[in-house]
């Protein structure tokens, strides 16, 4: 059976049906071999009564020994009730609300009944089974796949359609030849697809996913050094003696001394532009780590070969905390840096869109609002976009559309272990800055109950009688439903009690870009002792006098979000602190919670949270533009995606052109990265 046949072409699927299985992404039969069970039921044949736990679902065998009976409980509710007798005893099997049942079932017929058992009155009862005539499986037991479904599309439905294609012995196609599956001790992909759907034992899932795992790691290698290969540029950067004297003028002059780690990353930004290549290049670091200065330094370089450069920032806060931080690094230098928001007035718009065209900003910095369609560059020579994350492969690109193949920064405060980088990150080049700047102050973490919060807010005031400030973030606005504290009630609470001779704030979402600029300038000038927020001063958010970050219902937030949070304390030359308030039971959760107080290691952090929640929370493919993996999980497949890489490194080596093209041409049918 050819794998692009359409999904029409399977019996018992018609016009409405087809729609269904187009809502799952399936449209031929290719998509249904590749669409795999997202769990298993082990459905074991009892032969003793004493074996069954109440309540948990199973298979028993029985012959029927009457015709059934229904009857009304109450209301619209009725019960279907058939006697069985197996060699185990006698049992019920029982249907609600389905008295037409007694249609199907016949008296003296043997049926093996696969449902939840349950024991009243010293009587087993099988509720709402499955049954079939069949024997069942092998060894007495059989093993089925549970399939993600639509609303309109049963289990039932799924594993038909399945059956009926390997019943026509689908054609798979295999791209990896004898000696490699050997050597790696892989299943065949005919085997690996078969055994997914239909295993026989536990150890087929654990075969057939591996192989298929490192199917999908293979694939998405090849297409990120696909994507690096034809990464070029024209624009050519002259980085002679006399532009190095000035780069190094500008590096002796700051207020700081550069830690070895921004020196590190900075030289290989030069390095890339000696060697007329192109920019194309991830800087991550911790909390406070510095990237800011190094994207400055690369802004002058190519100020100094006159190019203009723009930044992309995922919130206003940050936006407009990246412009004075470049003002203040680049403005001494002649550097006329402009700043660009969605809500900005088009008296204000409209000047600078021309300013932008005719080259006189040499660094803008905005928000999605430097992608927008009436922005025009004069010569734009590079874009770098912070917390690269929240941002997806179509944003980055379209910010890349922006100038004529410009060199691409990307700036990240989540680290991720080095293990997945080259996953995530495969069409870019890793740098890392691991050492913080001096006089970094350790912030001292403490997880507490709800309980406590008085004595935390007793606290909090004497920090405010020693000329400190404090931030308190809570993870929603408004009150919902749950008990989660929110920051209008808790900015109503405090402002009217412990907090009323203070000068206290509250800042989030969905206030006016301006109303919440203008409190955080207050805040930051020291004007404002407490700020009531919502995770809106994740990033951006630059105050050497705040001391206290107390966090409500922590166990809310991931464990990247907390150690951000926690960043926003700890910048100035004082002892500060970070309090995590939860009165959460969840093992778990406390689990995670227990990770951030014992560390401020940003990248044993994000270790422990990539491990925990796994990249779907973490950090999430979609927004990546990238093919969402149907079985992959980053965080325990570390041998998967070691042997993924040697496999794609033995068939480059060996040149194995059509087999890498194949590889190539599934990942791009799979992304938007090539839009």
């Amino acid at each position: 059976m050819n794998r692009f046949e359409t999904i029409r072409s399977l019996k018992g699927i018609g016009e409405k049906k087809e729609a269904l299985y187009h809502k799952l992404g399936i449209f031929n039969i290719g998509d249904l071999l590749n669409y795999f069970p997202w769990d298993y039921e082990n459905r074991i044949l009892i032969r003793a009564f004493a074996d069954i736990l109440n309540g948990e679902k199973y298979v028993l065998k029985g012959t029927l020994i009457d015709s059934g009976t229904t009857k009304r409980i109450r209301g619209n509710l009725s019960i279907t009730r058939f006697s069985c007798k197996g060699e185990m005893g006698v049992f019920d099997v029982a249907w609600f609300n389905i008295p037409y049942i007694k249609n199907t079932l016949k008296k003296g017929s043997t049926y093996y009944f696969y449902g939840k058992v349950q024991k009243n009155y010293g009587r087993y009862t099988v509720e709402n089974p499955e049954f079939k005539h069949e024997r069942f499986g092998q060894e007495n037991s059989e093993i089925i796949g549970k399939y993600p479904l639509t609303k309109g599309l049963s289990q039932k439905d799924l594993r038909k359609a399945v059956a009926d294609i390997f019943a026509q012995k689908p054609d798979v196609e295999e791209y990896l030849n004898e000696e490699i599956l050997k050597k790696h001790k892989l299943l065949n992909r005919q085997d690996a697809i078969h055994k997914i759907h239909k295993p026989k034992s536990n150890l087929d899932i654990l075969e057939s996913r591996r192989r298929l795992v490192v199917d999908e790691l293979i694939e998405i290698q090849a297409g990120f050094k696909y994507l690096k290969s034809i990464n070029k540029t024209d624009i050519r950067l002259n980085l002679g003696g006399y532009h190095e004297k000035k780069l190094k003028t500008m590096i002796d002059n700051l207020p700081f001394i550069l830690t070895s780690g921004q020196e590190k990353v900075i030289n290989e930004i030069i390095d890339d532009l000696k060697s007329n290549k192109r920019i194309n290049r991830l800087v991550q670091g911790d909390v406070g780590s510095g990237k800011t200065v190094v994207a400055a330094l690369a802004k002058y370089v190519f100020f100094l070969n006159k190019y203009q450069t723009a930044l992309m920032a995922p919130t206003e806060i940050l936006a407009r905390q990246h412009e004075k931080t470049l003002k203040a690094f680049l403005s001494p230098y002649g550097v006329k840096v402009a700043l660009v928001t969605g809500g900005m007035k088009k008296s204000e718009r409209d000047p600078l869109l021309q300013d932008i065209r005719s080259g006189k900003i040499d660094v803008l910095v905005g928000t999605h609002a430097v992608i927008q369609a009436d922005m025009e560059f004069f010569n734009l020579g590079l874009v770098i976009t912070d917390e690269q994350h929240r941002f997806g492969v179509e944003q980055r690109s379209n910010l890349a559309k922006k100038g004529d193949s410009p060199h691409v920064l990307v700036m990240s405060a989540t680290p991720i272990p080095r293990t997945v980088s080259h996953v995530l990150y495969g069409d870019l080049d890793v740098s890392t800055i691991k050492t913080m700047p001096k006089g970094r102050q350790q912030i001292r973490t403490h997880c507490i109950k709800k309980s406590r919060l008085k004595k935390v807010y007793s606290f909090i005031l004497e920090e405010i009688r020693k000329n400190r400030q404090a931030f308190i973030v809570c993870p929603e606005i408004e009150q919902g439903e749950s008990e989660r504290v929110s920051a209008k009630e808790l900015y109503k609470d405090l402002k009217s009690s412990v907090f009323s001779k203070i000068e206290v704030a509250l800042v989030h979402g969905k206030m006016k870009a301006e109303d919440k600029e203008t409190l955080m300038e207050k805040f930051s000038c020291g004007k404002i002792d407490v700020m009531i927020s919502t995770t809106v001063v994740e990033v951006g958010i630059d105050v050497p006098n705040a001391t206290v970050m107390l966090v409500m219902d922590a166990d809310r937030f991931g464990l990247a979000t907390l150690h951000q949070l926690r960043g926003r304390v700890g910048r100035g030359s004082h002892e500060s602190w970070c309090i995590l308030a939860t009165d959460s039971t969840n093992e778990k959760s406390l689990e995670r919670l227990d990770v951030l107080a014992n560390s401020n290691d940003g990248f044993e952090i994000a270790r422990k949270d990539f491990e925990m929640r796994g990249p779907g929370d973490y950090f999430g493919f979609k927004q990546h533009g990238l093919p969402e993996f149907k079985l992959t999980d980053l965080a325990r497949d570390k041998a998967e995606i070691i042997t993924a890489k040697e496999i794609l490194d033995s068939l480059i080596e060996n040149k194995e052109a059509k087999t890498i093209e194949k590889i190539i041409q599934n990942f791009k049918g799979k992304t938007n990265s090539f839009d």
